[in-house]
């Protein structure tokens, strides 16, 4: 398959900083590992072009960025993969795939459905799905080329299970599918590809995000907001591989990753095995 790997090395703002250093070390070994199995790898890097840094103004400036490098890949006849630090590079992804929007698989420790007034944090990234859904940022969305927002009705949720208030009275409405984690860190995978398959119906494919601290973080530490009770890898990957088997995958995005929280290396190699199957099928997961 021809891939284009779009690294997204920024995390609030600040290039190659925490979560903005882990699209960088998986760009290291990735192309080698896809291009060992038949796969042709196209290496890109989006860059914010402001000179004043602010998380928002970064934010949709690179999301324009990545717009046009998955805009470009899929011209070329290739498959956009997405290696960011935040989740609001998702805006990009779904702007750039133009057209018909498509259904949104989105495997997260947190909702991300916070907007600018419920938000108690602040952080921008804990808005990045109700952005994508268009709850919030309307003005910034504005200059996103292509974007158009996706309907709750095509959305899946994954693995949440460090939601607010807000999220879960949200979540309760019921028009996003959530799929929680099963005892014992599992994944129901029967309920997984009944929800994908409603989710995609009228849609144009699947974009599937994949925010890395969705894993149990006692099998494997993403990041600092990682939350108890996750999903273990090898369910992980059954999970990716059930969701290729059951859409037509149109783009994906692995982000969230701080290797400062990884010294064994089981989250990098975790993502390896993550994206071999969203590309191939179950494979055996590579977490030891």
């Amino acid at each position: 398959m021809e891939i284009d790997l779009i690294t997204v090395p920024y995390d609030a703002a600040q290039r190659a900083t925490r979560m903005g250093l882990g699209p960088l070390q998986l760009a290291a070994g990735l192309p080698a590992r896809l291009n060992s199995r038949g796969h042709d790898v196209r290496l890109q890097e989006v860059e914010s072009g402001l000179e004043f840094a602010t998380d928002a103004g970064v934010a949709f400036d690179l999301a324009r960025g990545i717009g046009s490098r998955v805009a470009g890949a899929l011209r070329d006849g290739r498959l956009p993969i997405v290696l960011a630090g935040n989740c609001m590079t998702s805006v990009g992804t779904v702007a750039g795939l133009g057209g018909r929007p498509p259904a949104v698989v989105w495997f997260d420790a947190h909702a991300d459905l916070n907007t600018p007034d419920t938000t108690r944090s602040g952080f921008l990234d804990g808005t990045s799905l109700a952005t994508l859904t268009g709850r919030c940022w309307h003005g910034m969305l504005a200059g996103v080329p292509g974007f158009s927002p996706i309907a709750d009705s095509h959305v899946v949720l994954v693995g949440a299970r460090d939601l607010d208030p807000p999220e879960e009275a949200l979540l309760a409405e019921g028009a996003i599918r959530s799929v929680p984690v099963a005892v014992g860190g599992g994944i129901d995978l029967e309920s997984l590809e009944h929800a994908v398959a409603a989710a995609t119906d009228g849609a144009d494919g699947v974009y599937l995000h994949f925010d890395l601290d969705v894993i149990d973080p006692e099998q494997a530490r993403a990041n600092g907001y990682a939350a108890l009770n996750g999903v273990r890898i090898e369910a992980a990957v059954a999970a990716v591989a059930r969701v290729r088997s059951t859409a037509r995958l149109r783009a994906m995005a692995l982000t969230a990753y701080d290797p400062s929280f990884d010294a064994q290396g089981t989250v990098a190699r975790a993502a390896s095995s993550l994206l071999l199957a969203a590309l191939e099928g179950d494979i055996e997961p590579l977490s030891a």
